[in-house]
């Protein structure tokens, strides 16, 4: 029953060392982890920067297209109405013909 007991009490002793080591080595690596960003930061922004400067580009692209298409429905619409006008004429102008 001794034995027993030393070999629980040693194993708990490892497992709370082991995590008391690990608990210090994270508490030591997030120091060392700010300067790895620190040096990262300017380059990050510049990214995010660029990122910003192209999707204000891509939306600007996209409202002239926008602009483009509206446009572009207004003239088939009135080509649409022309064809209709001429269409009639066609058709009148067939049974004029078709009644002497």
């Amino acid at each position: 029953m001794n034995d027993a007991f030393k070999y629980i009490a040693g194993f708990i002793t490892a497992v709370i060392g082991a995590w008391g080591t690990v608990w210090l080595q994270r508490a030591k690596n997030q120091g060392n982890n700010e300067s790895v960003y620190a040096e990262h930061t300017e380059d990050l922004f510049r990214r995010i920067d660029k990122l910003t400067t192209d999707l204000e580009k891509r939306t600007q692209e996209r409202d002239d297209l926008k602009e483009q298409v509206l446009s572009l429905k207004g003239q088939v619409k009135n080509l649409e109405i022309k064809i209709d006008k001429l269409s009639q004429k066609f058709n009148e102008k067939g049974k004029d013909d078709g009644d002497n």
